[in-house]
């Protein structure tokens, strides 16, 4: 259910080899500081949540650094390759690099600012076949679908390819604006918005839809879903049940895309803005500084990571929180460590990661003795854990590449062990000096009471047994 969550921007970097060696940075020792400049283009009537929320803040971490910033409206002529705003570049002698995340979430363009300032983009194609694509202008949004098997009440010989492919046929019958393409190619300034359609029959043969839509940016939580009210018709006319589900969720994208507070929000260029390269506007790469003496270090990305601790101090490495419409009982876990081996070549990867379960709080204390004490027993078992095995899939990592995997394995508690899947991403970028740090992005979730055996919160089923996990946190040289 979940994809590709919170990225950073696409970074170029030198093939990697087998040892995990990933080229030069060429790091110099100057006699002047490196020329560093962050261009900002926006449209000050459209964009007024950037404006007046994000902007602020990149002009005083601009000011902090020392690097100069760049404000340009769209209107006044931009690079083609720039089809949305807001956009934030960053550039210096050494290269350009777009940033491709949301723009709310200012740790981000922070983390992509030092990545870039190290290693600069190249120039990648990002061509997707038979997809759904909307055309705004420069713009282009698009919408991969996935269906889910139909569950419920079907027999072992149903044909689920046959009735995905209907479902899919009614899909792009009822959608206005989303057309289906047999090839799209994206800009690092596009979107894209996943619509997750999840089919369900019941014995008495009503069928049950339940959609959701996810941003590019995070396959952690949607930010629509309709989970807790789904279409409901009779089995015999499913396809309309897909056909307007499809419409609501077109409908969504566009509320998203001028409504969102959380980074999503954009506004398509007009075709009609002169468009060119990047020096036609003025914004030419800074020239090199003056050379004092030149050295190079390797980036090397190791096989072995350590859990390193959260983002920062305001961000919980572990956070939990019941289904809707209980979703007020949440809480984090506080003590999270881990050891995990992947091969930067190929993605194989095997891990393992423990948490302290008398660090779990839900922020009142009289609950949280109730709930360390008489349901998870705490004290008799202090740990719980999740082991992992995956083999090889070709997900090199690659700086400011976001490497997205299915993780299936074992989660541990009460001395109790089941299988559970974990959606996560990976996304490997440097620290201050330049030394290799992982963002590890994962979310899943669990029924606590038939796997556990633990009564959840008063409530409807299966909100009150389904807990949601969600973890975010860097991992560093073992």
């Amino acid at each position: 259910m979940f994809r590709l969550i919170l990225s950073f921007a696409f970074l170029w970097l030198l093939p990697a080899s087998p040892s995990g060696e990933l080229g030069s940075t060429q790091p110099l020792k100057t006699t002047a500081p490196m020329a560093q400049e962050i261009i900002v283009v926006y449209q000050a009537d459209k964009d007024a949540f950037f404006v007046k929320e994000s902007l602020p803040k990149l002009r005083e971490f601009a000011k902090s650094k020392g690097i100069r910033i760049i404000e340009r409206q769209a209107m006044e002529g931009v690079p083609s390759e720039i089809t949305t705003t807001p956009s934030i570049i960053y550039q210096n002698y050494k290269g350009r690099s777009v940033y491709a995340a949301r723009y709310a979430s200012f740790s981000s363009i922070v983390n992509f600012v030092r990545t870039a300032r190290f290693v600069p983009q190249a120039a990648a194609s990002n061509c997707k076949k038979e997809v759904f694509s909307w055309q705004e202008g420069r713009a282009r949004i698009v919408a991969p679908i996935k269906i889910t098997d139909l569950g419920g009440d079907v027999a072992s010989d149903f044909d689920q390819g046959a009735f995905q492919q209907k479902a899919l046929t009614a899909i792009g019958t009822t959608l206005e604006k989303f057309k289906q393409q047999p090839e799209v190619c994206l800009q690092r300034t596009d979107r894209a918005f996943y619509f997750d359609f999840h089919p369900y029959k019941g014995s008495d043969g009503r069928f049950f839809l339940s959609y959701e839509l996810f941003s590019q940016f995070s396959c952690i939580e949607p930010v629509f879903s309709s989970q807790s009210e789904p279409l409901t018709a009779d089995f015999a006319n499913f396809e309309e049940a897909f056909a307007d589900a499809a419409g609501r969720l077109e409908k969504e994208v566009a509320r998203q895309l001028t409504e969102s507070t959380i980074g999503d929000a954009v506004t398509p260029i007009s075709a009609e803005v002169a468009s060119g390269q990047w020096d036609d506007f003025g914004l030419k790469l800074p020239a090199a500084p003056a050379l004092a003496t030149e050295g190079a270090t390797e980036v090397r990305f190791p096989e072995k990571w350590a859990f390193a601790g959260p983002v920062d101090e305001d961000t919980p490495a572990l956070q939990f929180h019941f289904k809707a419409p209980l979703d007020r009982y949440a809480g984090e876990v506080r003590q999270l460590k881990g050891q995990m081996q992947m091969d930067p070549a190929n993605g194989q990867m095997n891990g393992r990661f423990e948490v302290a379960t008398q660090s779990l709080t839900m922020g009142m204390p009289d609950l949280d003795i109730k709930v360390l004490k008489k349901y998870i027993k705490a004290f008799r078992y202090p740990k719980s854990s999740f082991e992992f095995q995956l083999g090889a899939d070709a997900s090199a990592l690659s700086l400011g590449q976001v490497v997205n995997r299915t993780v299936p394995g074992t989660f541990e508690l009460m001395n109790k062990r089941k299988p559970i899947t974990v959606n996560a991403s990976f996304s490997p970028t440097l620290d201050d000096e330049g030394q290799p740090l992982l963002l590890v992005q994962a979310g899943f979730e669990m029924n606590i009471t038939n796997d556990f055996g633990i009564d959840g919160p008063d409530g409807p089923s299966p909100a009150k047994e389904t807990v949601l996990c969600n973890l975010v946190f860097y991992m560093k040289p073992a």
